[in-house]
């Protein structure tokens, strides 16, 4: 059982009257399951409304167009029932319904003429290239140049910028999506774009939040009977019962900047207090991190 939570800065918008959108990436653990249905059950109670889009048709890029399709086809099915329980107003998009928009023309050209002027970007898309694949299949050594691997690197530089070209479609449609929701931090070459291209048809650019997921472990009773009631379990509970815990499943960089905000809180904190005080608060602090980094799962950054 998984509980989901945002993380990042909202800009002081209000999330209720908001519009969100979800992009899918079919075989991405963290989107399918229960952590789906987590994510849900999140979008349920925190926003307006939502936009799920399903990135099949990109990964005819490193596939087939059959074989993408069939992925988005797959997806759909096993978690038709999850998508049912959306309670907001919604709608779902496959990935081909922005390449068929006149505007992504547009952007997609945007991209290229970026791409082959901009060393900033030029570097960054090299970059996330070369992860991209090292992360897949581990076929590139590190010191070794991607242009040696001209097919692999030509299909995967295709799958980026036409995944830049459609972001700069969603910071653009209208009516306006305010944030987009993921499981993982966001490409560098789409932060880039965004700072890059301001949105002309928002008041703000389409802003990216982090989801992350609490694996909530069920109490375990040690007690000698084990058919005595919930209320008397409640009353008088066994010295020997085991309390609920929480354990977070985190990226490196997620669990960087949670780590990162823990301790700020902490030195404010103390800056509020005598100093006769100051180091109970920091002993007190530095112990509650200590506690928290020992409940979270490391996991791997998958885009």
């Amino acid at each position: 059982m998984f509980k989901a939570q945002l993380t990042g800065d909202t800009f002081g918008k209000n999330l209720q009257e908001s519009s969100c959108l979800i992009p899918i990436s079919m075989n991405q653990p963290l989107q399918n399951g229960e952590k789906l249905q987590a994510t849900i059950q999140l979008i349920n109670n925190t926003f307006a409304n939502c936009t799920i889009v399903i990135a099949d048709s990109l990964y005819r890029h490193t596939s087939s167009q059959d074989n993408a399709l069939a992925m988005g086809n797959t997806w759909l099915d096993k978690n038709l029932d999850t998508l049912n329980s959306i309670t907001i107003p919604k709608t779902i998009n496959r990935w081909d319904h922005y390449l068929q928009q006149s505007s992504f023309e547009k952007f997609i050209t945007l991209v290229n003429d970026l791409f082959e002027t901009n060393p900033s970007f030029h570097k960054t898309v090299y970059y996330s290239v070369k992860h991209f694949i090292n992360r897949q299949a581990n076929r590139i050594p590190a010191n070794s140049s991607l242009e040696h691997n001209e097919d692999l690197y030509n299909k995967s530089l295709a799958y980026l910028k036409e995944e830049c070209a459609v972001w700069l479609q969603w910071g653009n449609e209208t009516p306006a999506h305010n944030f987009l929701i993921y499981p993982n931090k966001i490409y560098e070459p789409l932060t880039f774009l965004r700072k890059h291209f301001p949105n002309t048809t928002n008041e703000t650019p389409l802003k990216a939040l982090t989801i992350c997921f609490r694996k909530i472990k069920q109490t375990i009773e040690l007690t000698e009977n084990s058919n005595n009631n919930s209320s008397r379990r409640e009353q008088q509970r066994s010295p020997n019962t085991m309390p609920t815990t929480e354990t977070i499943d985190i990226t490196h960089t997620q669990l960087k900047h949670m780590v990162q905000k823990h301790i700020d809180h902490i030195f404010e904190l103390a800056e509020q207090i005598n100093h006769e005080s100051k180091q109970a608060i920091l002993r007190h602090g530095f112990s509650s991190l200590a506690d928290l980094i020992n409940n979270t799962n490391l996991i791997e950054e998958t885009e």
